[in-house]
């Protein structure tokens, strides 16, 4: 392993152990390995990282010059390191700037989470199929309380599932009610768990959330939500955070909103079930009227036509 832990010379890890090794603290800085592949794209993805030659993330690449970028295929299969399931918290704490790299098939089941981040910055990393059968907790976040308005996760996409065992319930993620999600992904199943209660900011969340516990009151800017959620909790904790310029988009059979006043926010009225009220704070509008850009700007919602 190469780097000293600096902003300006981070660890640069090369194994698993090396990685755990120098992510036990949050002022440190580490940039995941990598494996350079030609992208096959023949467009830009949202929320997807691009790689130069160089190994460095492309912030803004233009559709014209996708052939000169690459993806990063460099994948930690947790399978290989905890065949038998993880047993107890791992800690990824630091700035990490993962470049596109993968975490996947993480599993675990306990009472206390399998991944503590911490409160610093993981930009560019990848948690899939993850899956936690957990009495409490959460299986990604922190315990700590980050400052509010914290970044914690960016371009980050997660994907998996989290079962609740007994009578608690547990979160996929915990970051916090002041603490961002920035441009990320989700595809999450959450039996018997919630979500997250923080900021969702520019993320695409697709979520199966049957049970009666709900969602976790989310928070939404400029975010899309699809799925089916049994029961869907909103909210906007404080006016020093917006939410809004959003769309529900998913199947629900019960809306909550809970406190503050949204600008924007959209939910299909073909998707909430027969007889359910609509809190005021939020637009209804049909599926025709969701892909009708004019429809959408008539409400005063921030889209062009």
């Amino acid at each position: 392993m190469t780097g000293s832990g600096t902003a300006q010379d981070p660890y640069k890890p090369e194994t698993w152990a090396e990685v755990l090794s120098c992510t036990t603290s949050d002022s440190v800085y580490v940039d995941f390995p990598v494996t350079l592949t030609p992208t096959s794209d023949t467009e830009v993805k949202v929320r997807k990282v691009y790689l130069l030659e160089d190994g460095s993330v492309v912030q803004n690449p233009k559709t014209s010059e996708i052939s000169t970028y690459y993806e990063n295929t460099f994948v930690f299969d947790m399978n290989d390191y905890y065949p038998g399931g993880i047993e107890s918290a791992i800690t990824l704490k630091g700035h990490i700037n993962g470049r596109g790299a993968t975490i996947k098939n993480a599993s675990y089941r306990g009472s206390d989470k399998c991944f503590e981040t911490g409160t610093s910055l993981k930009q560019c990393l990848d948690f899939i199929n993850c899956r936690g059968e957990l009495s409490n907790g959460f299986f990604i976040g922190t315990v700590n309380s980050p400052s509010s308005g914290t970044t914690l996760f960016r371009l980050c996409r997660f994907s998996g599932k989290v079962v609740g065992i007994g009578n608690n319930t547990p979160y996929f993620s915990w970051i916090g009610r002041y603490a961002y999600f920035d441009q990320c992904s989700f595809n999450v199943e959450a039996d018997g768990a919630m979500l997250d209660y923080a900021l969702y900011k520019r993320c695409a969340i697709n979520v199966i959330i049957p049970g009666n516990q709900g969602s976790g009151y989310l928070q939404l800017d400029n975010s899309y939500l699809t799925g089916r959620i049994n029961r869907l909790q909103m909210q906007r904790i404080s006016s020093s955070y917006f939410v809004g310029d959003s769309i529900i988009d998913c199947y629900v059979n019960r809306v909550v909103w809970d406190s503050g006043t949204p600008q924007h926010l959209m939910i299909n009225s073909d998707k909430v079930a027969s007889g359910v009220t609509i809190p005021s704070k939020l637009t209804p509008g049909t599926t025709e009227q969701l892909k009708d850009a004019n429809w959408l700007s008539s409400q005063g919602f921030p889209i062009q036509t």
